[in-house]
Parts: structure tokens; sequence; C-alpha cells
């Protein structure tokens, strides 16, 4: 029987998280950190650089007259915002498209932007969270499905299949395979890679009910409840695809829940299209 422990002994296989990218972790974890420490860090990988450059002049980000060095990228965007966009970029193009006919990357990243789009705005009207954070929170909430592609190829096809078959999440299809899931298997590479703990949470809790969250603490609570509202929104749209098949379901009860009043929902919702139209620069970064 494959165990989380089995897979886990095998994350040596799994591509390796640019350098650079771990050092950023670590300072994003450490409150003492500085805007002039991500920028040396920055330095020592040039083509990790010019991909974040590259999204800092997106349109998504609109800094006027675009940047040219990261110091004039850390002054636009600030510390928080930098640091999760080399998080983000890094993983991105970690894991390699072996070219498979029943999961598309292209439509997993979509709907990995998708939900990522979703929880940076959802976050912007819930006290205390940080919108960064909960973009790649959301942008890395089904990691856990790459490293089931990439370890184990032959379950990974059985769990799509199944999920279409039956029309339902890949997590109800791995629970009924006993094999390991995709949430903890994210929750875990991450954990490996040193991202600061909120977004393993994120990654575990992204399919809980909102009544079996709230046994968290209050930041982290509201945090995982914008990453599943976020991922039921991005299924409910159909925006991309990333191997669920349950339709996704959300409604105003929720919204206000999180604090966010019925009147700005259309706003809200507004928003996230156009935003998810401006992302479309992470998937060619």
């Amino acid at each position: 029987m494959i165990t989380l422990q089995s897979m886990m002994n095998r994350f040596g296989d799994l591509p390796t998280l640019p350098v650079v990218a771990t050092q950023v972790s670590e300072l994003i974890n450490d409150p003492n950190s500085s805007t002039g420490q991500i920028a040396d860090l920055l330095k020592k990988d040039q083509a990790l650089t010019a991909k974040v450059l590259k999204l800092a002049n997106s349109s998504y980000y609109s800094i006027p007259g675009g940047v040219s060095d990261v110091n004039k990228a850390l002054t636009y965007l600030g510390f928080n915002t930098l640091s999760q966009l080399v998080l983000s970029v890094s993983v991105v193009g970690l894991f390699k498209d072996r070219g498979d006919s029943s999961f598309s990357f292209s439509e997993f990243w979509k709907h990995a932007l998708g939900v990522a789009v979703a929880a940076e705005a959802l976050s912007k009207r819930v006290p205390k969270l940080k919108p960064q954070e909960a973009f790649t929170c959301g942008l890395l909430h089904d990691v856990g499905k790459l490293v089931l592609y990439t370890l184990e190829p032959v379950i990974f096809a059985q769990a799509i299949n199944l999920s279409q078959e039956r029309q339902c999440s890949m997590l109800d299809t791995e629970l009924s395979l006993q094999v390991p899931t995709h949430v903890e298997l994210g929750e875990a590479v991450v954990k490996q890679w040193k991202f600061p703990s909120v977004i393993g949470l994120a990654i575990h809790h992204h399919h809980d009910s909102w009544v079996a969250v709230n046994k968290l603490p209050d930041h982290q609570r509201s945090m995982v409840q914008v990453v599943w509202f976020a991922n039921q929104m991005a299924l409910h749209r159909h925006t991309g695809h990333s191997g669920d098949y349950s339709g996704g379901q959300y409604n105003t009860l929720m919204y206000n829940q999180l604090g966010i009043p019925e009147k700005d929902i259309e706003a809200l919702e507004a928003e996230i299209v156009d935003n998810l139209d401006k992302a479309g620069a992470f998937l060619h970064a």
C-alpha cells in the first residue's frame, strides 16, 4: 500500500525548487528581514529575476512606466508582494507536462490562477488578511495533484478518470482509492520547501466544509475560508480544469460570513473577472 510517508520519502525525486526561492521563503518567515535582502538574493538568479520582472510589468500590477530592476519593483510592489511573486513563479515553472491526454497543464494552471485571483480579491475585504499571501495560497492550493502526477502517474490517471466518471472531486476519489490525497501531499511539500505555514494550512483544508474549519484560530480560519470559497467560485465558473468534476457551490450567506456585505458582491465578482483577464501573464512567465 502506498502511504503518505512512503510518498514523502520520494520527494527527492521531484524537481528541485530554486535555491533563491527557498531563501526568499525563509526571509518571509523572518520578522527581521529587509527589502535589501530580497534584492540581493534575486541578483543571484537572473533567470528567476527576469520572470519576476516580467510579471511586475504586466497589466496585473500596472506599474507606471514599468520597472527594469528589482529595487524599483520593490519600491512599487513592496516586500510582501515581490516575495510572493518569487514563490509563485518558482513553483509554476517547477513541474513538467508529460503530455497526458487526460490532464492539461495549461487548464490546471488556469484553474489555479482563477483561485488565486479570487482569493486575493476576497481577502482585500476580510480584516487582517494579506492579499499577496492569499494569492499564493490560491495559486498553490492544488500543488499536491502535481506531486501525485509526477510520482505516481498511474494512480493519478486512475483518480482523474474516476472523478470524471463519478462527477466528484479528486479528493473524494483519492479517499476511495485509499491513496495519499493531494491535500496531504501539497501540505507536506510546501512544508519541505519551508513556505509560510498558512500556505500549508490553506492547501490542507481547502476542501473542508465551512463548519469544519471553525476549529482553526481566527486569522488562519479566514484564509482557509477565502481559499475554499475562491476554489468553489473557480469550479462553478469553469475557470480552467484541475481534475475536479464536483461543479463548485457557494452562496450569499458565505459572503456574509466573511463579512462581505451583499451590496458589494456584484462589484467584487466583476473585479475578479477583470483581474483574471489581466493575470494571464502568469501563465506565460
